[in-house]
């Protein structure tokens, strides 16, 4: 009886075939996948990620450094010209009120 057991428990060269070309094989090849593209995100998309970021982060440093310069300049364009208004402003009241 416990050697009819152990024969039933034996695999023969058959059942290991099929068990190799059915569901243990789609499991070996789906690791093998599933490695292959951990290992392209990894090595070679998140490094083209990153600089693609960085240089749109220093894309965008290089924006609000223009603008700010922008800004400032208009600030000193627009106080100059309130400074021209108020002196021509006062000067002709200024002359208007010589002048009677």
């Amino acid at each position: 009886m416990a050697l009819q057991r152990k024969e039933e428990q034996k695999m023969s060269a058959e059942d290991i075939a099929m068990y190799a070309s059915g569901p243990a094989s789609a499991v070996i090849v789906m690791l093998i996948f599933f490695y292959a593209l951990y290992t392209l995100a990894t090595k070679h998309l998140v490094p083209l990620a990153k600089l693609g970021l960085e240089r749109h982060l220093s894309a965008l440093d290089a924006l609000v450094t223009a603008q700010r310069e922008d800004h400032t300049r208009m600030i000193e364009s627009l106080s100059r010209i309130e400074h021209h208004c108020s002196t021509m402003s006062g000067s002709e009241h200024g002359s208007s009120i010589n002048g009677r």
